[in-house]
């Protein structure tokens, strides 16, 4: 697991002022397109998935974005996210996917 930074996480400004709260940061996986490809559930750009880490710590409603720039076998996670707080996996490098809903399967639900 790597944890990156954005300006547009969410809070302070972002909370609470509406003309800039389409620039925040959703809850998302980014992952190499070889190691999305190479899960047990293979995973889609779209995809929503729930990480699990040592002790049953668990992160969910991350939707999976796929990036060549990720390094392969590695998830990225953006902090500071109050949806999805990246501590919530109590800071230990490693994680698994514990469940996935396919982006197909949510575009229907919407439909």
């Amino acid at each position: 697991m790597i944890v990156d930074s954005s300006i547009f996480t969410g809070g302070g400004t972002m909370a609470h002022d509406a003309s800039v709260g389409e620039l925040r940061n959703r809850p998302v996986a980014l992952l190499h397109p070889v190691t999305a490809a190479q899960m047990t559930l293979p995973l889609e750009r779209g995809d929503v998935i729930e990480l699990t880490g040592p002790g049953g710590a668990r992160l969910g409603g991350l939707m999976v974005l796929i990036d060549e720039g990720v390094p392969e076998g590695a998830v990225v996670l953006i902090d500071g996210i109050p949806e999805a707080p990246v501590n919530a996996l109590g800071g230990v490098p490693g994680v698994t996917v514990s469940s996935k809903r396919s982006a197909r399967e949510l575009l229907g639900a919407q439909a």
